[in-house]
């Protein structure tokens, strides 16, 4: 790693404070299921870290903020599970919660198994297998790049499976 991230308890670590990025493939990703365990370190407070993908565009000025991307992302912390479509485009930021709710696994510090799966413009996500999103975009983002991505939030990804 010549980043920020780091190997700690089995997979990839991202600290807190700051934002980081680590992308899979290419732009050419439609369809999909990832499965990842996920565990956040202390209280998150409006800090996130999830899933980005068919992502596309990033950018990591000083002048950006975690919206600066085109593509999805599945954003958690202690209060809440959501899918944000962040439409970073021509210098200017639209982000939009398509859906999302209460985080039923408000602790930190203990590992939840995420699941998304993407099939054409349905959406879905589960946490620990209990379904917590399924929805549909009409204005879909149809491809593009998967990647682990943090807000702020102290995180741990491991055992990533992504599959077709």
């Amino acid at each position: 790693y010549k980043t920020i991230w780091k190997i700690k308890d089995g997979g990839h670590y991202a600290k807190a404070g700051t934002r980081q990025l680590v992308y899979f493939g290419d732009n050419t990703i439609t369809d999909f299921t990832l499965e990842v365990d996920v565990k956040l370190e202390g209280a998150t407070g409006t800090s996130t870290a999830g899933i980005v993908f068919h992502a596309k565009n990033y950018a990591a000025s000083s002048h950006d903020n975690y919206t600066s991307i085109q593509g999805y992302y599945v954003s958690i912390n202690n209060n809440y599970v959501r899918l944000e479509r962040l439409n970073f485009a021509d210098g200017s930021s639209n982000m939009q919660t398509v859906a999302g709710g209460d985080n039923p696994y408000k602790t930190s510090d203990k590992f939840i198994t995420l699941k998304i799966q993407v099939r054409g413009n349905q959406i879905s996500v589960w946490a620990d297998g209990t379904l917590l999103i399924k929805t549909s975009d009409a204005n879909p983002f149809t491809a593009g790049k998967i990647g682990l991505y943090t807000n702020g939030a102290a995180v741990v990804f491991k055992n990533l499976k992504i599959s077709a």
